[in-house]
């Protein structure tokens, strides 16, 4: 019997539990495809008929959160796809963004400032 249940594990694998929450952008596009009854990959084949495609894996990361700051082109082919305005999708997204430091100006990715260089003293 474990040998059984092992291997339906292993098959459909198991459920997923949400730790977190998804951020507003995310969510609202998960509601949107939803509410149109396309999987992750309908949502990517529709997107290519309309000639802004997306990949499946990038709309699933963009809904749940993971991908960090979506492109432009993204914003813009979700726009097109789900007919919301572009300026509303963008400013969903910065809704998620992170907020300024102490002194008013954000981190650039990978948590170091662009441009700066380190000399060394002997």
């Amino acid at each position: 019997m474990a040998t059984f249940q092992r291997n339906l594990t292993k098959r459909i694998g198991r459920p997923r539990i949400r730790a977190v929450e998804r951020p507003p952008l995310g969510q609202r596009l998960y509601e949107e495809r939803t509410r149109r009854g396309w999987t992750l990959d309908e949502a990517a084949e529709e997107s290519e008929r309309l000639g802004r495609p997306i990949k499946r894996g990038t709309i699933y990361a963009i809904e749940e959160g993971i991908s960090g700051e979506p492109r432009r082109r993204h914003i813009m082919a979700f726009s097109l796809l789900y007919d919301i305005p572009a300026d509303e999708l963008a400013s969903l997204s910065l809704l998620a963004a992170d907020p300024p430091k102490e002194n008013g100006r954000r981190n650039a990715p990978g948590g170091s400032r662009r441009g700066t260089a380190t000399a060394s003293t002997s």
